[in-house]
């Protein structure tokens, strides 16, 4: 018996061993060949069930290839001795190098596995050559110059080449074609036209194409040296500035030399004054040939100041130019400058208006210059109409305008002639105008006097000091006087008494104001004047100063006055500051904002609910009253006490108390 049930356990894990080993079967059928990058390759393989039972396969991939192959079906379920087909799929990526890859096919049903080896060839698809006819070129400075480069697809698609170019003759350079689409093995020629630069030595150039695939990318380097053609030598002989006098004949020197390697024509061109001219303004020269000719300047009488001459030679050939400048200054032998230092000023009626006036000897001997003045007999000329000038010096001199009561305001011309005194005057003379404008003195110096204060009440024992404000609201700069007046000078200060303000400005005085011992109380006045210094009153401001010997109304009286006056920010008046005030209500506004808003909300809803409230009130007032009545009635049932002719019992105050006690 245990030999009978050993030998069926035998042949149980025989046919199990056998159910195992060979079970499934990978056969290949066709083989993909080698790809290009986005090329598509299959294999087919055939699997089959070797196994006694039903079975699931599933298919997977593995290997260097497998990211771009896809089997279809990826599981099959196979009856024993079944078999079915599996293509797989490759498809290289386009960024796939050239090369050989692995593509591993596993077929597995639980512990079952079998695989099938293949090797993917992915091959260089794409290419590109470019063939020039020559890569370097000779040409002379400026001449243009062509590239002839063969562009050949030596790929396996038809591609669109892009062209494009880098290097220092990128930008002297353009493409026949930007643009090319050539079939497998297709060429095209591309030609590159160089202008050349005008300055000889060797340049480089490279040529860049590229695909719209980005497969392909290459460069070709062309070179190009600018031979020295049409080189020329020019050489000044001489200086190149020069200081004379007029009527003076300056011969300059020059050389020309043709350096090139064929013959030029040369034009010498002159741009300055008429007087700078040349011998002669061209010349053809052979290779290494050399020309001689001079640059003559005279300048003409009464000709003086500095002149720029330029004298440029320009070969026919090439585009190289020379250019040498000269400075010439002609001196001012005898010569006069004349000049206002303004060309337009205003002068005010009732004030003195100066105006400076230079006299300048722009000649080499010192002279005597006479000034003659063409205006009103109200203008004159300080220190005096002549003055001696030495060579290269100014003298300065002033126009005075004083004018009178009855001149005509309005606009004048004021002609000044400046002239030397003997027959140099020919040359020696100058003229210069003035345009003058006559204001009256409120045009000219508007100005105000304002202060925030006016009635002042000072207690005797105290000092006060009030600011004034000064403000410039003329067409002009001044400077301006004030006084003090009135009877309260005695124990009143004013400082500082000269202001000077720009147009627009202002400035702060202060008011002192200190009762001394002998001053009574009462009532005084203190005047502020304000004048233009040296000139007519412009405005005043009056203040009211009383002295009090009741401190607590003088304090009143300015805290008032300090409340009124938000813009004086720290005026200490007595024992009040306004500035501490004013810090402490901001300090604390938010606060103070805050409740006030509050009242105001507060006040709103009373209006608004007046008559709601108003019933409210009523109706609980009537209510307890009719509640205090059934009480009442109630207790004198309970008590039992006489009756009232009505059947009622009659309440003395005393029940009444007490009811209400109770109650």
């Amino acid at each position: 018996m245990k030999g009978v049930r050993f030998s069926l356990i035998f042949f149980i894990g025989f046919l199990l061993v056998i159910s195992l080993v060979n079970a499934v079967q990978i056969n290949t059928q066709n083989l993909a060949g080698d790809l290009c990058p986005r090329e598509t390759g299959s294999f087919s393989h055939v699997i089959r069930n070797d196994g006694n039972s039903v079975k699931q396969y599933n298919i997977n991939l593995r290997g260097s290839a497998s990211s771009w192959a896809t089997s279809v079906p990826s599981g099959v379920i196979l009856e024993p001795g079944e078999e079915k087909i599996i293509y797989t799929y490759v498809t290289p990526s386009q960024s796939a190098e050239p090369g050989d890859y692995s593509l591993i096919i596993d077929v597995t049903s639980g512990a079952e596995t079998a695989s099938n080896t293949h090797n993917v060839k992915v091959k260089s698809c794409y290419g590109v050559s470019l063939i020039p006819t020559s890569n370097k070129l000779d040409t002379c400075p400026a001449k243009p110059v062509r590239f002839v480069v063969r562009v050949v697809n030596t790929g396996e698609y038809t591609e669109t080449y892009k062209f494009s170019l880098s290097g220092e003759l990128s930008s002297k350079t353009s493409l026949s074609d930007n643009i090319a689409l050539l079939g497998k093995g297709e060429s095209k020629e591309l030609y590159l036209f160089v202008n050349s630069p005008k300055e000889d030595g060797s340049y480089s150039l490279s040529l860049i194409v590229e695909t719209d695939s980005g497969r392909v990318r290459g460069s070709l380097p062309l070179f190009l040296d600018v031979k020295p053609c049409y080189n020329f030598g020019f050489e000044v002989k001489a200086n190149n500035t020069y200081n004379v006098c007029e009527r003076s004949l300056i011969i300059v020197p020059l050389t020309l030399k043709n350096d090139g390697t064929t013959i030029n024509t040369f034009k010498i061109n002159v741009d300055g004054p008429s007087w700078a001219r040349l011998e002669n303004d061209q010349y053809t020269l052979h290779s290494s040939e050399v020309r001689n000719f001079n640059l003559v300047m005279a300048p003409g009488y009464n000709t003086h100041g500095d002149y720029g001459i330029r004298v440029t030679v320009t070969p026919e050939k090439g585009d190289l130019k020379s250019v040498s400048d000269f400075g010439v200054t002609v001196r001012k032998c005898f010569s006069v400058d004349l000049e206002f230092e303004d060309e337009e000023v205003s002068a005010c009626k009732g004030a003195k208006n100066e105006y400076d006036i230079t006299v300048t000897n722009d000649g080499e001997i010192k002279k005597l210059f006479r000034l003659t003045l063409d205006g009103p007999n109200w203008l004159t000329i300080k220190p005096e109409s002549s003055t001696n000038v030495g060579p290269g010096e100014r003298a300065n001199l002033t126009l005075v305008a004083n004018p009178t009561p009855d001149a005509r305001e309005g606009r004048y011309t004021i002609k000044l002639d400046a002239r030397t005194t003997d027959e140099t005057a020919v040359v020696a003379n100058d003229q210069d105008e003035l345009k003058l404008e006559l204001k009256k003195p409120d045009d000219c110096y508007r100005s105000t006097l304002s202060s925030d204060y006016s009635d002042i009440v000072v207690y005797f024992d105290s000092s006060v000091t009030i600011p004034v404000e000064v403000t410039n609201n003329g067409l002009r700069d001044a400077e301006f006087s004030l006084f003090l007046s009135g009877n309260s000078g005695k124990f009143t200060r004013l400082n500082p008494s000269v202001v000077n303000l720009k147009t627009g400005k202002s400035e702060i005085v202060y008011l002192y104001i200190a009762p001394g011992p002998d001053v009574e109380l009462g009532k005084y006045d203190a005047r502020v004047i304000l004048n233009l210094k040296d000139g007519p009153l412009l405005t005043s401001k009056e203040f009211n100063i009383e002295i009090t010997n009741i401190e607590g109304r003088a304090t009143q009286n300015l805290e008032a006055n300090v409340s009124v006056n938000e813009t004086v920010s720290n005026v200490s008046i007595g024992n009040i500051s306004w500035g501490n005030f004013k810090s402490k209500i901001y300090e604390y506004k938010k606060w103070v904002l805050g409740v006030i808003l509050a009242l105001i909300i507060i006040i709103i809803l009373l209006i608004i609910f007046r008559k709601q409230i108003a019933n409210f009130y009523t109706e609980n007032d009537e209510t307890e009253i009719t509640i205090e009545r059934e009480e009442v009635h109630d207790t004198e049932k309970a008590i039992g006490e006489p009756k009232t002719k009505r059947g009622r019992k009659k309440k003395t105050s005393n029940d009444l108390d007490d009811i209400k006690k109770g109650v």
